[in-house]
């Protein structure tokens, strides 16, 4: 006597993660037609005396049709990945970019000892360079020849809102198991294109730091965060086997984005200054919104499967398409609990935060030192950023569809590239040409594509499916954390000792120090695997 268990679709799971216990070495005589996509299950007589099969005219109840969602690794997945792209193309071209607007901002913010004055320097004056004649004329009308905004002060604008893109990781993961990737991710884009107006609207003439840090860096990062995080999980839940690749072109949407933002805002601010950037960019937040509607839910594929084994064993993430705990602090700190006891975890996220402590330096000071420090014209020191963004781009591509492969281990490769990186970035006060600049730019930019593709990979890996949503988005508290150190940190010592060389020190010391702590940990996570078995 057997069973006999339909599996309908263009692909065949494996039997054991759909029907639990089929691995198991007491059951003989396992069948699988594949023509027919039918699992034949032998019944012995002590199988039929169970509790499960009580006599042989109950077989009919036995197997019942359940719906289970699917990766279906291609076909509409591809449009996903687009959406994601494009999304990414969008938040990190305007987060990763606004060095291009550093030196307009902090011109226009040479204000004032009168609270009244409404008057600012326009972007095409440099104060710098003015005689004294001028200096004092600029002084009679309440205008400060210097800069009311430090380089320190600035880049606390671009810690927050990279910070707080990243440290609402936890509270998106819980709303897109509430709502749903599509509704959190579209609000997201509406909110961050409020924060972008608000940061104009507030002080529209002449820069207002606190508006920007507040408005710009708090709400648009929070608008960030709820279109980031899904983005990256939705590709990661839509493809298996082709996962790596998937998200190496989602988010090569970064790379394009960092190439093609800087020079587009630094063209925008010599015409209609930073009032007219930030416009722009509230705009094309707004407009993100639009791809947010591509986000559908997994397909659900129709399994006939015992209906107890269903109900006791079946085990699927939620992403907002089964019933979830209401929203609210008890239900993140039941999804944290487990992960906060597991060594695993801890060093991917410590890692994680150790990476973004230097992760964008280069992006906030590499054109200003080869503006500054080696003479370069402010087009082509603007460019170097592009060439991060050009390289990051190729290498998020390449590198994505190398880690397909089996053979590729991607912990390893991962760590290498930061290790790399790491030493590129110790060597950068060493270059005195601006070639030397050009060369390290694409290494870091190949070093982080593989390290960005690969980050969600590995927290799937040694994390599984089933915690995958809520162990990324608290892996991102970490790396917001080290985020809103790290710019702010590398600005300061440039200050307090006039150059950037401490700055790339830090930052490749960073770098290096977070790949090489990682080697062990695929050493630690069969540790607790066995700790688990074996208790």
């Amino acid at each position: 006597m057997s069973v006999e268990i339909e599996m309908e679709g263009h692909q065949t799971h494996r039997v054991s993660k759909i029907i639990p216990g089929f691995e198991d070495p007491t059951i003989e005589g396992l069948q699988y037609r594949r023509g027919s996509r039918k699992l034949s299950l032998p019944v012995s007589n002590e199988f039929k005396h169970s509790h499960l099969l009580q006599e042989d005219d109950d077989l009919r109840n036995f197997v019942q049709e359940e719906l289970i969602p699917y990766a279906p690794d291609g076909g509409y997945g591809w449009v996903i990945v687009l959406a994601s792209f494009l999304s990414n193309f969008v938040l990190d071209g305007i987060s990763l970019s606004q060095s291009a607007l550093m030196e307009d901002i902090r011109k226009g913010s040479g204000l004032v000892n009168d609270t009244n004055a409404t008057m600012a320097i326009p972007p095409y004056l440099d104060v710098e360079n003015m005689s004294s004649n001028y200096t004092a004329i600029l002084q009679s009308i309440n205008i400060d020849p210097d800069y009311n905004i430090t380089i320190t002060l600035y880049n606390i604008i671009s810690a927050v809102l990279l910070c707080t893109t990243l440290s609402v990781g936890p509270f998106i993961s819980l709303l897109t198991d509430r709502f749903g990737f599509r509704a959190v991710s579209s609000c997201g884009s509406v909110l961050a294109a409020v924060g972008l107006f608000s940061a104009w609207a507030v002080s529209p003439t002449i820069p207002n730091i606190w508006a920007m840090i507040t408005s710009f860096g708090g709400l648009s990062g929070i608008g960030f965060g709820m279109m980031f995080q899904p983005s990256i999980v939705i590709v990661g839940i839509y493809f298996e086997k082709w996962r790596p690749l998937a998200t190496g072109i989602a988010i090569a949407g970064t790379g394009a984005g960092t190439f093609a933002f800087p020079p587009l805002l630094l063209g925008i601010s010599k015409i209609w200054g930073w009032q007219g950037a930030y416009i722009f960019q509230a705009i094309v937040a707004l407009f993100s919104a639009l791809f947010a509607i591509f986000y559908c839910p997994l397909p659900m594929r129709r399994v006939k499967i015992n209906s107890k084994i269903s109900d006791n064993h079946l085990r699927r993430p939620s992403f907002g398409l089964v019933e979830v705990e209401p929203f609210g602090l008890k239900s993140m700190l039941k999804a944290l609990g487990p992960l906060s006891t597991s060594p695993t975890f801890l060093l991917i996220s410590i890692s994680g935060g150790i990476t973004m402590l230097g992760f964008f330096a280069p992006y906030s000071f590499l054109s200003d030192k080869g503006l500054k420090e080696l003479g370069l014209d402010e087009e082509t020191s603007t460019f170097l950023v592009s060439i991060i963004g050009i390289a990051n781009t190729i290498g998020r591509l390449i590198f994505g569809l190398i880690s397909c492969h089996p053979w590729v281990n991607c912990l390893i490769f991962s760590n290498g590239a930061l290790t790399v990186a790491g030493i590129a970035t110790l060597l950068v006060p060493f270059a005195t040409a601006h070639y030397q600049l050009v060369l390290y730019a694409i290494i870091f930019g190949f070093g982080i594509a593989i390290f960005t593709v690969l980050r969600s990979i590995l927290v799937l890996k040694f994390m599984g499916m089933e915690k995958f949503n809520n162990a990324f988005g608290f892996s991102l508290l970490f790396m917001g954390v080290g985020t809103l150190i790290g710019n702010p940190l590398g600005g300061w010592l440039k200050e307090s000792t006039g150059n950037y060389d401490i700055s790339f020190y830090a930052a490749g010391t960073y770098l290096l120090f977070s790949g090489l702590i990682c080697y062990p940990l695929q050493h630690i996570s069969d540790w607790e695997s066995n700790r688990k078995s074996h208790p």
